[in-house]
Formats: structure tokens, C-alpha cells, sequence
């Protein structure tokens, strides 16, 4: 300004001044910018995992580079031309005045320029609201494309943060400096008396501050977060540590293949997965997927994040380990031969056949044909025990099912129960009837039928009551009637969120009715998916029991089995164990391997931090150079002040400490508020990142994630930034020759 003014004053016009200048400075600064910028970006693209190779350093270094560097040159020397021009119109007289006390209104609020940023904020605002995120349909179909207007919405929110910062700081500093005359130093007050006299000139260095701690925290949390989201996607589609998918027909039994996995040096755990589909009632297009494991040990074995249902694993599934107390059924004698119960029909149904459900002292099922209900009054139908497969004594009856023939139903009916026999040493004797209900219900079954189960005294054949089994419709197509349950009937379940608490379930599994009650509900589970449709978790064991009971059982296969690597072992050593005693063709998941592959991805992993510790140094850079200059010009601008409060007896540490006190404010200031809007426009922009390339949420949802290490580089880089202000406006402040100012001011 002064060289400018002492031109003018000797003949030189506004043009001549302004570009002389400007154009002197702008090319000082952006010829080395444009030959060295492009050299270092070169340099620090190699430090990234997309960078070029030491082979392809020729094609790294391409003329656009430089025709891009020269391209912003040619910008920011239009900034200096016009900014030139600017202060190449003022008089000596304007001069002079604005040097002794500035003004406190720029031209940008003059004109409004920052009301008009927060409505144009405003408006992207809401369109990002609107749309959910900052994607949008593309018009003829094909998915998403980014909205480049919308991306623009961060940008725009620093730059509305720092236009209100510089109408919002002068009013700060009015507000402090009562403060501190009442309750500070002479030297405190009289550095905010200067600060407020010319706000603008310190409030531009604590907007500064404040962009490059906010972009600083935004980096921290941005990669920090993107690489986290992308690990726990790739860990919830494993589900376990090691996750081992068997092939159809695996031949070996499950517990085999168990207790060979266990027997490993390396397995710490191992969960038996079963996987399903349980389709909607009454043979609706609706179906559920089923995932059963035993809770103790899925909940050691899989994957997890507490937040996911704001409580522990092992806290989630414990629902699915509830106990109860079964009564065992209608024990028989050990030397019972022969088995029979007495029925009585409401009519005669020749296509249906009564079987008698048997369970030995090892827990093995076998059913008994005792006869068909072609009859319609009391008849003993009788049959002897199977010979195959062999049963160890003692023997239990835990089910009296019906099985008809396809079109041998003949619409609602019943059967009178009572007086199961068995035949000892070639002698009946009863041993079970049904004069209370005690542990008997009625089958599962997905038809329209009512199925009941009455005990009143019309159904008794000797005693005081006897089983009613009652039908509305006919039935053909399933396995109907009464049994003990082996567990708890209806089953225990985890739902997806599509389900209420306590809300039961009647489906089919395999051709087997299954009766559910959901007694906990969470959004995700690890390998299962909400929006590919609802979803439910039970017990393995539980399943098992339950389904051997039934008539015509169909064994299920496990699926999978969820390993957990015992910490330190030899992870590759594991594996190939695992390839060793497992089926052929079975294909083995390593989580940490697809999480590295993951994380490796340029575009979506370990390449975020990088490039924010690459762009965190440089906004340590800039707050070094902004606030070397802000002490060099400072003190420039107020040295004749600097020297008068020297001769009016301030010593130099007090002259330290008044600077110290205005550069302390401008980076505090700029520190607290910097931190504050980056993890609000973070939160904020995170916040709608969650998305696959689809348009989907992705699954698990992102959980925001802080790199501390770059957020302590910024802070720590704010604080030298301005103790070395201090310092260096201190050694100048000292070294100032208070004699020859204050002669030359004269």
C-alpha cells in the first residue's frame, strides 16, 4: 500500500501502479509454483497406492500437468491484479486514514455477499434433505449418478463458516476487551484494544486457521471412516473369522467334521451353521431366511459390532439358550415287545393311518404303523416295535400323528384317544392314558385346518377323560396330531426388525412346519441382509431336537462352520489344516483376507489416510507461512505503536506477551472453531456417504471413526504455527530501533 501510494503521489496512474505491482508479485510467486508444484505432486502421488511406479515417472509428468498448474497461475494473478487495482486508487490522504484506524466493513458485506451464500447453502440444503444424499437418478434408468451440485455443499459450507467468522469476530473482540480491563493487564488490554481497532486484519488469519482445522478434522474423520466401513462390510459378509461353506452331500456327519476341526492346534472355537429358507404361512410368495447356531458358541465365533443392537453378542442370542422343563411322555417298560393305544374315529377315514412316535434312551426317533382309521368306533389297533432301527430300552411315546395318502381327506373330523398299551411277556398292559393335558399339543401344521386337542370325558375309552384330536378341514398333504415337544414350543427366535417382539411365526422349513416366537429383534446380523428380506436366528440344537421328533423327518445339513483362529497361531498354517480335514470342494472365507483386500483398495481404503496426511502437512505449511506473515506485516504495520509503547516504559517481555496475546487468540480462536465446524461438516457429509454404487445403505451401517493421530497433527500444528508468530514477531519487536521510528514517523 505504501509503495502504491508513494507512486501515485509521484505522477504514476491507477493502471500503471496496479498492474506494475500486482503483476511484479504474481509472477514472483507463480513461476516457481508452476514449475516446482507439479514436481512435487508427482512426487507425492508415489507416496500413494495409486501412484505411478519408478518405471512410468516419464508419464507421470505429462504437459497437463503443467498446463494445469499454469491455468490456476494465471488465476491467482488476476486475484493480484485486481486487489492491485484496488489499492492503487487510494490517496495519500485515504491512505493514511485507513492505516490509522481500518475499516471494519469489506466490500463482500457491503453488497451481502455472505447472505447470499447462506440461501444458496440453504437451498442445497434442502435438495440434499430431499433427496436423501447427494446422488440422484440418472434420467433414463441405469442407477445413480453423484449430483455435482450437491457435492458442492461441503465447499460451500466453509465458505458461509468463514464468511460469518469475519462478520462474527470483530464482535467477539468488543465483547472480550471490557473483560480485560477490568480483570487483565495494561498490556492485555491494549493488545485487544488494537485487535478490535482493526479486526479484519486478524480476523482473516482466524478464518484461515479455522478453514485448515476444519478440512484438517474432515480428513481425520473422512478416510478414518470410509476405511473402517469398508473392513466391516467385508467382515459382516464372512460372518466368522474363517468361515467354511460345505459342499451338498459332504458325506461325513457334522459332529465328525467338528470334532476333526476342534482337534486343530490353531481353532480356538468353531460355531455349526445352518442355513434356510422358512417360507410365509399358508403358501405365500413371502419367505424368511433362517440362520441356526448354537448361541455360546456363534456368539465366540462371529463377527459382531455392539452397536449394531446396542448390546454384546452373547447378550443378543440368549433368548435362543432358554431352558425348559419337558415332560418325557409315556415311558414303556424295557421288555415291552409290541405297542397299541385305542381309538375311536368320528367317521371312518380307510386313507389315513395311525403312527405311534417312539424315542429310545440315546435320544433316536422311530415311528410305529399301528394300524389304519378305517373303522369308526373304539378299536385297539396294535403293532410290534421296529427291529429297525435298533432302539435302546427304556422306550418313550411322544407322538400320536396322522398320515394320509394325497385325496384322502374327507373334510373336519376327529379321533378319540386313550389308553396307550404296551405288550409285556405277551401281556397288555396299559401304561398312559390321557386323563389331563400334561405335555401334549398339537403338531405344527401350515394349512387352513384348526387343529385342537380337547380332553374331555367323551373321549375317554376306561377312566375319566380322554384325547379329543380335532380337524376343521381335510387333510392330506402333511403329517398331523399330538406330541411331547422336545423343546419349547414355539421355538425361540432373533428377528430382523420386520418382526414385534413376541410375535410368533408359523412357516414351513423343508416341508416341515415350524412354529417361531421372536424374543429379540436387531436391524443386522453378520451374512444376513435386511434388504434382501426378513431374517431369523435360532438354535441348532434346538432345531435339531425338534425336527426328529416329527413323523417323516428330513435331516438337515449344517452348511457352514464359523471357526475362530486362536490368537498368535500361524493363520496361512491354519488354513491349509482346514483344506486337509474338511470335504473336498468346501470353500474356506478368511475375513482377514478379504478385510485386507478390502482396505487395499485405492479408491476405498488405505488410500484416504494417506492423501489426509499428505493434505494435513500442507494446511500445516499454509498456517505456518499465513502466520509468518501475519507477524512480519503485523509488526510493519504497528512498529511506530510497538516503539512508542517502548518509550512509554512497556519492556520487551511485555511487548512479547501482547503479541503472544494476539496470536494466542487468533489461533485459539481459530483452533475451538475449526474443530467444531470439521466435525460438524463431517458428521454431516458422512452421513450420507453410507451408500453402495446402487443407491443402497450399506450394510453394516458406517460408524463414524476419528484418526487421533492426524487430529493431534493439526492441533499440534496450530500451536507451533503460532508460538512461532510469536517468537518471530518477538525477535523483531526486540530488536526494533525505537529512536530511528520514531525520528523517521516525524
Amino acid at each position: 500500500g505504501a509503495e502504491a501510494v508513494m507512486l501515485r503521489s509521484r505522477g504514476a496512474t491507477v493502471s500503471q501502479v496496479g498492474y506494475l505491482i500486482a503483476l511484479g508479485e504474481g509472477l514472483a510467486l507463480a513461476a516457481p509454483a508452476v514449475l516446482v508444484g507439479p514436481l512435487l505432486a508427482w512426487v507425492l502421488n508415489t507416496l500413494l497406492p495409486a501412484g505411478y511406479s519408478c518405471s512410468r515417472c516419464a508419464a507421470g509428468l505429462s504437459p497437463m500437468l503443467f498446463l494445469t498448474a499454469g491455468l490456476v497461475s494465471v488465476i491467482c494473478i488476476m486475484v493480484f491484479v485486481a486487489a492491485g487495482l484496488g489499492v492503487a486508487r487510494q490517496g495519500v490522504a485515504q491512505f493514511m486514514r485507513e492505516r490509522g484506524r481500518p475499516g471494519e466493513a469489506p466490500t463482500l458485506y457491503r453488497y451481502g455477499i455472505d447472505v447470499v451464500a447462506m440461501v444458496a447453502l440453504g437451498l442445497v440444503w434442502w435438495q440434499i434433505r430431499g433427496r436423501g444424499g447427494f446422488v440422484a437418478d440418472r434420467l433414463q434408468g441405469g442407477g445413480f449418478q453423484a449430483d455435482v451440485s450437491l457435492v458442492l455443499a461441503p465447499a460451500l459450507m466453509l465458505v458461509v463458516a468463514g464468511l460469518l467468522g469475519l462478520r462474527l469476530y470483530p464482535w467477539v473482540l468488543r465483547l472480550l476487551s471490557p473483560l480485560t480491563r477490568a480483570f487483565g493487564t495494561a498490556w492485555t488490554a491494549h493488545a485487544l484494544r488494537r485487535m478490535a481497532r482493526a479486526p479484519l486484519i486478524h480476523a482473516s488469519l482466524a478464518v484461515l486457521v479455522m478453514q485448515a482445522v476444519a478440512l484438517g478434522v474432515f480428513g481425520a474423520m473422512f478416510g478414518t471412516t470410509l476405511a473402517r466401513s469398508v473392513a466391516d462390510q467385508a467382515s459382516y459378509s464372512v460372518g466368522g473369522d474363517v468361515v467354511a461353506v460345505l459342499p451338498q452331500g459332504y458325506g461325513a456327519s457334522v459332529e465328525e467334521l467338528s470334532r476333526r476341526t476342534r482337534a486343530l492346534a490353531g481353532v480356538e472355537t468353531l460355531s455349526v451353521v445352518y442355513r434356510g429358507r422358512v417360507t410365509s404361512p399358508r403358501g405365500g410368495l413371502e419367505t424368511y431366511s433362517l440362520l441356526a447356531a448354537e448361541p455360546a458358541e456363534l456368539a465366540q465365533a462371529a463377527w459382531f459390532r455392539q452397536d449394531l443392537a446396542g448390546k454384546d453378542l452373547k447378550e443378543l442370542l440368549a433368548p435362543l439358550e432358554r431352558k425348559t422343563g419337558v415332560a418325557p411322555g409315556v415311558a414303556l417298560p424295557e421288555d415291552t415287545k409290541a405297542v397299541g393305544i385305542w381309538v375311536r374315529p368320528s367317521s371312518s377315514h380307510p386313507g389315513s393311518n395311525l403312527y405311534l412316535r417312539l424315542k429310545d434312551a440315546t435320544g433316536k426317533y422311530a415311528s410305529v404303523l399301528v394300524g389304519n382309521l378305517g373303522v369308526s368306533s373304539w378299536t385297539y389297533l396294535e403293532s410290534p416295535l421296529p427291529k429297525e432301527p435298533v432302539l435302546k430300552p427304556p422306550l418313550t411315546v411322544v407322538g400320536v400323528m396322522i398320515s394320509g395318502v394325497p385325496g384322502s381327506g374327507y373334510g373336519s373330523g376327529s379321533v378319540a384317544l386313550d389308553d396307550i398299551t404296551a405288550v409285556v411277556l405277551g401281556m397288555r398292559q396299559p401304561v398312559g392314558g390321557f386323563e389331563s393335558p400334561g405335555p401334549w399339543i398339537t403338531l405344527p401344521y401350515q394349512g387352513d385346518s384348526q387343529l385342537t386337542l380337547t380332553f374331555p370325558s367323551e373321549a375317554a375309552h376306561s377312566g375319566a377323560a380322554g384325547a379329543l384330536y380335532s380337524w376343521t378341514k381335510p387333510i392330506s398333504d402333511a403329517p398331523h396330531g399330538i406330541f411331547v415337544p422336545p423343546v419349547s414350543v414355539p421355538m425361540p427366535a432373533v428377528g430382523s426388525s420386520d418382526f414385534g417382539i413376541g410375535q410368533t411365526i408359523v412357516g414351513g422349513l423343508e416341508a416341515q412346519a415350524i412354529v417361531l416366537s421372536v424374543q429379540g429383534v436387531v436391524p443386522y446380523f453378520p451374512t444376513l441382509y435386511p434388504d434382501e428380506g426378513p431374517f431369523l436366528v435360532v438354535s441348532w440344537e434346538q432345531l435339531q431336537r425338534y425336527r426328529d421328533v416329527m413323523l417323516l423327518p428330513r435331516p438337515l445339513e449344517a452348511n457352514e462352520l464359523w471357526i475362530k483362529v486362536r490368537d498368535g497361531s500361524p493363520r496361512d498354517q491354519v488354513v491349509n489344516e482346514l483344506k486337509e480335514v474338511l470335504p473336498l470342494h468346501t470353500i474356506l472365507k478368511d475375513s482377514q483376507e478379504l478385510v485386507a483386500q478390502a482396505v487395499g483398495d485405492p479408491l476405498s481404503g488405505e488410500s484416504w489416510p494417506r492423501l489426509a496426511a499428505v493434505g494435513q502437512v500442507s494446511l500445516v505449511v499454509i498456517m505456518l507461512v499465513g502466520f509468518g506473515l501475519y507477524a512480519v506485516i503485523g509488526l510493519r504495520r504497528s512498529m511506530v505503536e510497538l516503539a512508542v509503547l517502548r518509550a512509554m516504559g512497556l519492556s520487551r517481555y511485555q511487548i512479547g506477551w501482547m503479541l503472544a496475546v494476539d496470536a494466542g487468540l487468533v489461533g485459539g480462536m481459530g483452533l475451538g472453531f475449526g474443530i467444531g465446524i470439521g466435525t460438524w461438516v463431517g458428521r454431516w457429509v458422512l452421513g450420507y456417504l453410507g451408500l453402495t454404487s446402487q443407491g443402497r445403505p450399506v450394510t453394516p451401517p458406517m460408524v463414524l471413526g476419528l484418526n487421533q493421530g492426524l487430529l493431534l497433527l493439526t492441533v499440534v500444528g496450530t500451536i507451533v504455527a503460532t508460538s512461532a508468530a510469536v517468537l518471530l514477531a518477538y525477535r523483531m519487536a526486540a530488536r526494533l530501533p525505537v529512536h530511528e521510528v520514531l525520528r523517521m514517523e516525524e
